[in-house]
């Protein structure tokens, strides 16, 4: 576990008050829960405590390490801030009902759901749903990134919450420039298992480009040992290994249509990132995706089996105009911009009496 304290926020911490930040730390670092941390400094002296993910009994470890570690910053602390209901968020939530701090929880997906066909999610484990039904219910005020994930979520248990979207950063970038670098078709997703290769539609992707020979695919984020299996694939598709965030947006911007055709996603930040450089979006009808595309047709495959209708639209968008982009990034600030969950997250604080209403 780390705990930090920023310089910054020492010198304001007589001023602002004060918030216990709890997520996992996974080995593919997820962006969104360090912009939360950034986000959530504007209004708080903020206290981070992340702890490794881990399986099997390193689960029991971990939880026994935040049973010290977590009374005293949790004490000191006006109110809990945790990404994801799972194991990580037992004890913290515990703590804070001791405490009397009011527990905020965000549910990112895969705490919301069950396929088991994949058998993916938390509700695949008898134990592990009853302690994320106990987080729902305990939380004081739980925040789904999704109405999908809100509407999953509260199949397996009633709470009181509110949806509020991921957020990502909007670059200053001029499309009608980028228009000349834009020609691959994309997909992005960390992919190391089967299970993984198929949840998030890949099998899919590289079907649609044996379809398409005449553009360029690309996927990143396969790891190599998995992609050495793989046989008989097309020629005007590229696999690399994941890459770093930052490497991302040089590859967005070289994206002319990003494709999301996941068999589940309760958000999709790809699919925002790629298309706020200009992108258009192609996905599947799965999960939140329509959301993602404010479900307009002209961007959602229905049926993957229909090789007329992916044709089809992988023509229509890769041809697609500047204006159609710049359409397409003035719809998603609307919804996903870093100012907009800055807004919304700051009204559920004033809402429970952490803020003031003049700040």
């Amino acid at each position: 576990m780390g705990i930090h304290r920023s310089h910054r926020q020492a010198e304001k911490s007589k001023e602002s008050p004060s918030l216990c930040f709890i997520a996992p730390r996974y080995e593919h670092e997820s962006f969104f829960i360090i912009q939360d941390v950034d986000i959530l400094r504007h209004f708080f002296t903020v206290h981070v405590c992340r702890f490794k993910s881990a399986a099997g009994f390193r689960t029991a470890a971990s939880m026994i390490k935040q049973l010290f570690q977590l009374p005293l910053p949790i004490y000191r602390s006006r109110a809990l801030f945790i990404w994801f209901a799972d194991y990580h968020a037992l004890i913290p939530t515990i703590l804070g009902h001791l405490f009397r701090k009011p527990v905020f929880l965000v549910l990112g997906g895969y705490d919301t759901t069950w396929l088991p066909e994949y058998d993916y999610g938390v509700f695949t484990n008898p134990l592990r749903t009853r302690i994320v039904r106990f987080l729902y219910q305990k939380a004081d005020c739980v925040l789904p990134v999704s109405d999908y994930a809100a509407a999953e979520s509260k199949k397996r248990a009633a709470y009181s919450g509110h949806v509020i979207y991921n957020a990502i950063v909007f670059p200053d970038v001029q499309l009608e420039e980028l228009m000349l670098k834009k020609n691959l078709i994309l997909t992005v997703g960390y992919c190391n298992t089967r299970r993984r290769y198929f949840i998030k539609g890949f099998d899919r992707f590289i079907q649609m480009a044996r379809m398409n020979p005449e553009y360029p695919f690309m996927i990143i984020g396969m790891e190599q040992s998995f992609k050495d299996g793989l046989s008989n694939l097309p020629e005007n598709l590229t696999i690399l290994t994941p890459r770093s965030h930052e490497t991302l947006a040089e590859y967005y911007k070289k994206t002319s249509v990003y494709c999301q055709f996941s068999r589940f996603e309760s958000f999709g930040m790809s699919v925002a990132e790629a298309c706020a450089i200009g992108a258009l979006p192609l996905v599947s009808s799965a999960g939140a995706l329509p959301e993602m595309v404010n479900n307009n047709t002209d961007y959602i495959i229905e049926d993957f089996d229909d090789s007329k209708e992916g044709r089809r639209k992988i023509q229509s968008l890769y041809s697609g105009n500047h204006k159609k982009r710049e359409e397409c990034v003035r719809t998603l600030k609307e919804k996903y911009s870093l100012e907009v969950r800055k807004n919304a997250l700051k009204s559920i604080f004033i809402e429970k009496g952490l803020l003031p209403k003049d700040i």
